[in-house]
């Protein structure tokens, strides 16, 4: 797959997830080759949880070989408050359940078409699935709290 095309579907993946289409970087970020970089500047409000976990998802689930065989198998998030934490996995648990990846099953309030969350959806529980996990961590996405 050449990188145009893994950019046109990391674009359509993206846009599916969020709502919105990705910033250059965050398609840059996806179709990198070689290891993810350990350190985003971008300014507040311009997607760097979108960046890094839907080109995580990205690089583990549809990127070629070389790429997804370049990519850490888990992803790590430390967060200084419970507040970002709870953000973070509200939104990372919405962008898997629209692209269909989620491990496990989440209530929302305040669907859209199709009972899938929006963005003013509020996450109300959320019950992981732990044999829904494959041992390669590339099947579906659980999130350990």
């Amino acid at each position: 797959m050449s990188a145009q095309q893994e950019k046109i579907c990391f674009r359509e993946t993206f846009t599916r997830a969020t709502g919105n289409e990705p910033y250059p970087y965050q398609e840059r970020l996806a179709a990198v080759g070689g290891a993810i970089p350990q350190l985003l500047e971008v300014p507040t409000g311009l997607g760097k949880t979108a960046a890094a976990v839907l080109a995580w998802v990205w690089r583990r689930r549809f990127a070629e070989d070389t790429i997804r065989n370049q990519t850490p198998r888990r992803l790590v998030f430390c967060l200084p408050r419970r507040v970002l934490v709870e953000q973070t996995v509200g939104e990372a648990v919405r962008w898997l359940d629209r692209l269909g990846l989620l491990a496990g099953e989440a209530d929302w309030e305040n669907t859209g078409d199709g009972e899938l969350p929006m963005r003013s959806s509020r996450l109300t529980r959320y019950e992981p699935d732990p044999a829904d996990v494959s041992p390669v961590g590339c099947r579906r996405l659980v999130f350990i709290l």
